[in-house]
């Protein structure tokens, strides 16, 4: 899959070509032995200092991956824990248990896993702590204050993130 955004020229893409979405659930598993295989090679040939890694998944699949090499990883957890588990559904709670204790398990194995509150950090277990950082988002929110609107009855107001797929 190409880059959603252009790439300095200095930055080598390596695409791994195992795109595991579509799959069910059941055949995500076997899946992943080679996009785990594929991941290693390619940190090892690229002979890192370190590798940085960021969201959940991949994270959990650097950390994997890099199960007996030398280098430090350092991952990013981008979501709360807590409120993913309970937006998933009921219906998804033995697999996010399981994949939450995996997730606790392979982040004690990082260097650094790099949080943005303290709130995120105290929801980990204590193995898992010990190597956290809080590194808090550098946006500064301006001051809330009610608008000076005039608002027609009846409005529809909608919401959403300010996200790139938004």
């Amino acid at each position: 899959e190409a880059p959603a955004f252009a790439l300095d020229p200095s930055i080598e893409h390596r695409p791994l070509g195992s795109d595991t979405k579509q799959l069910p659930a059941i055949a995500k598993v076997p899946a992943l032995v080679p996009l785990l295989a594929g991941l290693r090679r390619a940190i090892v040939a690229s002979r890192p200092d370190a590798v940085l890694s960021f969201m959940a998944q991949t994270n959990v699949l650097t950390l994997l991956a890099t199960v007996g090499l030398e280098v430090p990883v350092v991952v990013s957890e981008q979501c709360n824990p807590e409120t993913k588990a309970t937006t998933a559904g009921e219906r998804l709670a033995p697999v996010r248990l399981v994949a939450g204790r995996l997730r606790d398990r392979c982040y004690a194995r990082a260097r650094a896993v790099v949080v943005q509150t303290e709130g995120v950090r105290a929801h980990y277990p204590p193995a898992v702590r010990r190597n956290m950082v809080v590194i808090a988002n550098p946006v500064v929110a301006p001051e809330a204050r009610a608008p000076d609107l005039e608002i027609a009855r009846p409005t529809v107001l909608s919401m959403g993130r300010l996200a790139e797929p938004k």
